[in-house]
């Protein structure tokens, strides 16, 4: 076959894939202008997990369960089973209704100066009310509050029909008003608003980081872990939370930094997905363990949630807050060493 034209190519990359979805049958349980959130039309998707955004001047997706993604052309070279040059031609055929940019700019990812900003401006309007209703969040989840950590309550706007939500917004790396690029928010009340507006990342995603002199740090999936880890271990450790599992590039700067002999890692214990034989919190973990191992950093495999059967640290605080010591993390874990630090 003759190669298409770059041109055919752009126009084809250009399809609205939120539209085209919908064309198939597939309705967005989130959706903006230039992003939505669908169950993935590949596979069986019971929590929805396949996402579609104007990124780049071209129409892309993801599948966070497979860790996969490409552009429009290799969603219906997969979803339909064609070749290259069928797949341009069934988007170039889908009509013009379901091609070009999106009619308005995405929201730009807030500059640092404007989070100091924000920040700033609601830690000014903190109340012994608003003070109360973030140590309740804490204490209703068996973890002490944190002081120290900046945490602020703030409202946010979660829809186009301007839904506005008590969150609670925890600054990243640290509190530190020369370091926060972020806020990582959690609504007040998550139980009573859809799951898709229970967390707002302010800023870009990072690792959210607490530094003591410790020659041990504790890297968990979420903030929470990490806290319901401080309890366990008594307040041992340095403390690193990916706040997503594609930030684990991130983890070699930050082991960097802080220096730590010895890095516990305890990502999530997820259940096997039926459709798949992946557990992402483990493939975290191997992914993990491999990159800091060959860095020089000796790592310690967390178990304790694992052999408790549950999701995480966190979990495991609610199931059994018995204290555990650093040994005994070590001796129910399993130990990988650098070259250079086996006998």
């Amino acid at each position: 076959m003759p190669k298409l034209d770059d041109a055919l190519l752009r126009d084809a990359r250009q399809v609205n894939l939120i539209h085209y979805l919908r064309t198939l049958g597939y309705k967005p349980c989130y959706e903006k202008s230039t992003k939505a959130l669908f169950s993935s039309p590949l596979r069986e998707d019971r929590n929805p997990s396949f996402t579609v955004s104007y990124t780049d001047g071209a129409w892309k997706w993801i599948d966070w369960a497979r860790d996969t993604h490409g552009d429009g052309i290799d969603l219906v070279m997969t979803l339909k089973r064609l070749d290259f040059q069928t797949a341009v031609k069934d988007l170039l055929g889908a009509g013009s209704a379901t091609s070009g940019q999106p009619t308005y700019k995405t929201t730009p990812i807030l500059s640092p100066h404007e989070i100091r900003r924000i920040y700033q401006k609601w830690r000014d309007k903190m109340t012994a009310e608003r003070t109360y209703l973030l140590h309740q969040y804490f204490l209703s989840r068996h973890l002490a509050f944190p002081q120290g950590l900046g945490i602020v309550y703030l409202e946010l706007t979660v829809n186009a029909d301007g839904l506005k939500l008590p969150f609670l917004a925890i600054p990243a790396p640290s509190a530190n008003p020369r370091s926060m690029t972020t806020l990582e928010c959690r609504a007040l009340d998550p139980a009573s608003v859809p799951k898709l507006y229970r967390r707002r990342t302010l800023g870009p995603k990072t690792l959210w980081v607490v530094r003591r002199p410790s020659p041990a740090l504790l890297v968990t999936e979420s903030i929470l872990d990490c806290l319901a880890g401080n309890q366990l271990l008594q307040h041992h450790v340095s403390l690193c939370a990916l706040n997503s599992i594609n930030l684990i590039e991130q983890l070699l700067p930050c082991a960097k930094q802080l220096r730590p002999k010895t890095i516990y890692l305890a990502l999530d214990n997820d259940p096997r997905k039926p459709q798949h034989d992946k557990m992402p919190g483990q493939t975290a973990q191997l992914k993990a363990r491999t990159l800091l191992v060959n860095a020089g950093y000796p790592v310690v495999d967390v178990r304790h949630h694992i052999r408790a059967d549950v999701k995480d640290l966190h979990k495991l605080l609610i199931k059994d807050p018995t204290p555990i010591s650093l040994i005994e993390l070590e001796r129910h874990g399993m130990i990988h060493l650098p070259s250079a630090h086996r006998p």
